[in-house]
């Protein structure tokens, strides 16, 4: 009778530690992949832009005289850039 109650019980035991295994296989992933994608992002940079201005000047003898001056504004300028964004996805 106890050899009949321990196979029963080893048999028990390899069902339910197979029945244990698939369903965390199932739901719990086994190793992660590396997944690497680009986006394209627009980023505001500031820059110096040459512009160029007259200005009027009077010289000794009363005179007016134009002259161009090259002046520099600062500028918002966006820009485009592609950034590398690397995921781990699971595998099941």
């Amino acid at each position: 009778m106890s050899r009949k109650l321990k196979s029963l019980f080893v048999a028990a035991t390899l069902t339910f530690s197979s029945f244990t295994t698939m369903t965390a296989s199932a739901t719990e992933p086994t190793c992660y992949k590396t997944v690497v994608r680009y986006e394209t992002i627009t980023v505001y940079e500031i820059r110096k832009v040459p512009y160029i201005d007259y200005i009027t000047t009077v010289d000794a003898y009363g005179c007016a005289h134009q002259e161009k001056v090259t002046r520099y504004r600062t500028v918002k300028v966006p820009v485009e850039k592609v950034i590398k964004i690397v995921q781990k996805v699971p595998v099941y």
